[in-house]
């Protein structure tokens, strides 16, 4: 999402998806895998693997909700990143795993002459650069 223009850009998703919710959606349920198994929060990990247990709920077709319980392995590199990873089931992919790091850093924001070739947004106009995506006022009708 670009601010302060609030537009949505993506690539490789077709029309009808919706990746900011898509990925939104996915990153929920990361977080609440996380901080079942993890309630102390990111500094009760530490360099070490260690292995916790959490509850989350899970929407399960056709029975509905229902809790079930993730070992998650994580722990914290040198640099103050957090690895961590647990096996998940999804439909209709099967089982999987979930593997991922988090960093508490922010980055330098990019340039506005970042190019945008080939980026679709939630507006449906393509943007040359990241500039102009800033820049983006809806026309009011």
């Amino acid at each position: 999402m670009v601010m302060p223009s609030r537009v949505e850009l993506f690539q490789g998703w077709s029309d009808w998806e919706s990746p900011s919710k898509s990925l939104a959606n996915e990153l929920d349920q990361v977080i609440d895998t996380l901080q079942a198994a993890f309630p102390n929060g990111p500094h009760s990990i530490g360099q070490k693997r260690q292995q916790a247990t959490g509850t989350v709920k899970r929407y399960a077709y056709p029975v509905g909700e229902v809790s079930e319980k993730k070992l998650v392995t994580a722990w914290t590199s040198k640099d103050g990143a957090i690895h961590f990873q647990y096996d998940d089931v999804g439909e209709p992919v099967g089982p999987y795993e979930v593997v991922g790091t988090w960093q508490q850093t922010i980055s330098s924001p990019w340039k506005n002459d970042y190019p945008l070739p080939d980026t679709q947004s939630n507006v449906g106009q393509q943007f040359r650069n990241l500039g102009e995506a800033r820049r983006f006022a809806p026309r009011a009708e």
